[in-house]
């Protein structure tokens, strides 16, 4: 049994943990400028972590070229398929890059393959163990530049799901008072981005459901961030 000895979250995520056993580990790319990739988890060994890490292509310069003008319009999501590797490995930073096939739409639902590319691995954002017995977090992680921000659900115990969703701008929101009481209404105020990534709760209901476009991930500190897009959501692979 592999034992997760400590993870990170912040800037970056460190996983000290045993060597896996190397598998298939199919991958969510999306983002603007800068590209992410996510690992499609489950609950058994070895695909039993969430991960999402900042990326770069190299090689082929024609299947570069297609995604990119693929993703400004296509409303489809894209996937790519690994090399057979231990994902821990690549958690730890000992694997910064690897070869993996491309597809428009999903690699294992009838995606189109344009080819292969090699994948390079910038930053590690988040990296963490599943844990079935894991109490629900209603969390998400919430990332990204000026390029464009994004959130993931953070998994929790079973059943879960898996969901990336384009966001704003986390913003800060004040009510400002009038004399005695809280005028009518609110009023968002310009402050600096806090560090990110920032952990936001889920609106609701939504931390038990799958999240939808216009809900609201919100924060304590009064940090909150507007779902533009829900990029993908899967609860089937998470349910057992």
């Amino acid at each position: 049994m592999n034992k997760l000895l400590g993870f990170i979250i912040g800037l970056a995520v460190t996983i000290t943990a045993q060597a896996d056993q190397p598998g298939f580990h199919g991958m969510l790319l999306f983002g603007g400028d800068t590209t992410y990739a996510s690992h499609l988890p489950m609950f058994h060994q070895p695909h039993d972590y969430q991960v999402v890490m900042e990326i770069k292509f190299s090689g082929p310069s024609k299947i570069v070229e297609i995604y990119n003008n693929e993703k400004k319009t296509s409303k489809g999501i894209f996937t790519l398929d690994p090399e057979k590797m231990d994902l821990t490995k690549v958690i730890s930073g000992e694997i910064k890059s690897f070869t993996a096939d491309l597809y428009i739409g999903h690699f294992e639902q009838g995606g189109t393959n344009l080819g292969k590319v090699t994948v390079n691995v910038e930053k590690i954002i988040l990296g963490q163990k599943l844990n079935p017995s894991a109490p629900e977090t209603f969390k998400y992680l919430v990332f990204g530049n000026k390029d464009g921000f994004f959130a993931v659900h953070l998994i929790g115990g079973k059943p879960n799901y898996d969901a990336v969703v384009e966001v704003s701008a986390p913003y800060h929101f004040e009510f400002q008072l009038c004399q005695t009481k809280l005028c009518e209404e609110g009023n968002t105020i310009s402050k600096p981005l806090p560090t990110l990534p920032i952990e936001l709760a889920s609106p609701g209901s939504a931390g038990k459901e799958i999240p939808k476009e216009g809900q609201t991930l919100g924060t304590s500190n009064s940090y909150y961030s507007l779902i533009y897009k829900v990029i993908y959501a899967e609860a089937g692979e998470l349910s057992h």
